[in-house]
C-alpha cells in the first residue's frame, strides 16, 4: 500500500513537472517570434545622401569643447532607444554638442553605438574618447539643424 502511494505520488509529480515544461516551452515560442518581430523593425535608418562634413579644425575644436562640457546624457543597459534620440533633441535646442557617456567594456561595441547613434539622430559624430566614467561619444547636431 505504501508503494502503490509512493508511485502515485511520483506519477502525480511527473504529470505536474510536464505540464509546467509544456507551459514553459510556449513562453519561449511565444517570446522567440516576438523577438523575431522587434529585430524587425530595428534596423537601423538609412543615412541621408547630403552627410555634412567637418574639418579638421573643427573636429578638433568640437572635441575639446564636448569633453569639458558638464552636461551629458547616459547610456544605461537599455543602449539606444527612442528615448535616448529624443534627449539628444532636447539637448540640441541648447547648445551644439552633446555629451553620451557610454559604459562598455570595449572600443568596438562603443564605436557602434557611436555609428548607430549618428545614423539615428541625424547628427555628425565627432569623437569617442576614453574618460574615467566610460567612453565619451560626442555628437554635434549639424550646421543645418532642425528640430524634429
Amino acid at each position: 500500500m505504501m508503494r502503490d502511494s509512493a508511485i502515485a505520488r511520483h506519477a502525480s509529480l511527473v504529470h505536474f513537472l510536464e505540464r509546467k515544461l509544456a507551459l514553459a516551452n510556449g513562453k519561449i515560442k511565444k517570446a522567440e517570434k516576438a523577438l523575431l518581430r522587434l529585430q524587425k523593425n530595428l534596423e537601423p535608418a538609412e543615412l541621408p545622401t547630403d552627410l555634412e562634413t567637418l574639418s579638421d579644425e573643427e573636429r578638433f575644436l568640437y572635441r575639446k569643447i564636448g569633453l569639458s562640457m558638464k552636461p551629458y546624457l547616459l547610456l544605461g543597459r537599455r543602449e539606444v532607444f527612442d528615448g535616448t534620440i529624443e534627449n539628444m533633441h532636447l539637448h540640441w535646442k541648447y547648445r551644439e554638442l552633446v555629451k553620451i557617456i557610454v559604459d562598455r567594456k570595449t572600443f568596438s561595441q562603443v564605436k557602434h553605438i557611436a555609428v548607430y547613434l549618428e545614423a539615428e539622430s541625424g547628427g555628425v559624430l565627432v569623437s569617442v574618447d576614453k574618460t574615467t566614467k566610460g567612453y565619451a561619444v560626442i555628437v554635434y547636431r549639424g550646421k543645418n539643424y532642425l528640430t524634429p
